[in-house]
């Protein structure tokens, strides 16, 4: 059942952030979850054509890319493989339906196609702090590890940019499997988690000493969404954003 919840946890939290539909599905075409999904569908397509065709695209995708589905114009939607469901192999994720270009008198939501990789990546960053052992412990304990070193302080540095496990790795020159196994092992976190919890240590800074909006010390601190910062900064903390300023 813990994978269910996680996946859960995902979907809302990013429908929350984007007002994306979105859906889970296995690879038998199984529906594992979904929200925003309308009852009655406003658009006339067969989700059984979708589904046949956004899997037929994912098969020679690596993990992590994804495949958008155009042949429907205006109408779009998007799939990317679910990186840890070990119940669920080969699983994936579909957003949508949306519109790359306003629509009037539509209900379906409008994302400009250049916003897709950005949301795909807030999606993988969403499944990679709650897909992990949600523990509550201080930001970093004593690590010994050279490469772990180097990566916490490369994380501590640059905190405030766009930081992806990949840009790490290339920076340490080592492989993304064996970094993940160190960090975790080190640290007790994920990679996600961690630059997460500096971010959101960063910020408690700025919501003290500062009169910025929530949304410049979001995005002042690396997160590029408002509602993805404040339900990681709640999960940490037990307090929103705003609450942690009016009580300090």
């Amino acid at each position: 059942m813990n994978n269910i919840r996680n996946i859960d946890d995902i979907l809302e939290t990013f429908f929350l952030c984007t007002s994306v539909p979105i859906q889970a599905f296995t690879a038998d075409g199984s529906l594992i979850y979904a929200v925003g999904q309308q009852q009655k569908s406003d658009f006339p397509l067969s989700m059984n054509i979708v589904f046949k065709k956004i899997t037929e695209k994912l098969k020679n995708k690596k993990s992590h890319s994804f495949v958008t589905l155009s042949e429907y114009d205006p109408i779009y939607f998007t799939a990317t493989s679910i990186k840890v469901c070990h119940r669920y192999k080969d699983s994936f994720f579909l957003i949508g339906p949306y519109h790359t270009s306003p629509v009037e008198d539509s209900d379906v939501v409008y994302k400009p196609i250049y916003t897709i990789p950005h949301l795909m990546a807030l999606l993988h960053s969403i499944e990679g702090d709650l897909l992990c052992c949600r523990s509550k412990k201080p930001i970093a304990k004593k690590v010994s590890n050279f490469y772990v070193k180097k990566a916490v302080d490369y994380i501590e540095d640059h905190y405030e940019e766009p930081m992806t496990l990949n840009h790490i790795c290339e920076y340490l020159n080592i492989s993304k499997c064996y970094f993940c196994t160190l960090f975790k092992k080190e640290t007790g976190k994920t990679c996600s988690q961690f630059i997460n919890d500096v971010r959101i240590e960063k910020s408690k800074e700025l919501l003290t000493t500062k009169d910025y909006s929530i949304l410049d010390i979001a995005l002042s601190v690396g997160f590029n969404n408002q509602n993805y910062y404040t339900m990681a900064f709640k999960k940490r903390t037990g307090l929103t954003p705003l609450q942690y300023r009016k009580k300090n």
